[in-house]
């Protein structure tokens, strides 16, 4: 599956970097864990196509740390 976050539900031109928007990432992966869900959480950022490295390590950071406030450990 591809993770992003947007500002705006109704503006997918509205894309930030995963936890400044309004997507429940905690809750997105709540779901695929009770869902036994086995495959990848790829990041999908398309902005800042110039410089996009701050905005995908801010991503996974902000992933790596719900999982890690969920008591999962990063593997990477």
């Amino acid at each position: 599956m591809h993770m992003k976050d947007l500002t705006s539900f109704s503006d997918k031109e509205s894309q930030v970097a995963v936890g400044d928007g309004k997507m429940p990432i905690r809750r997105i992966f709540e779901a695929l864990i009770q869902t036994k869900y086995q495959g990848f959480v790829d990041l999908e950022y398309e902005v800042h196509g110039d410089n996009p490295m701050p905005g995908v390590i801010s991503s996974f950071a902000y992933m790596r740390g719900v999982l890690q406030g969920m008591g999962y450990q990063s593997h990477g």
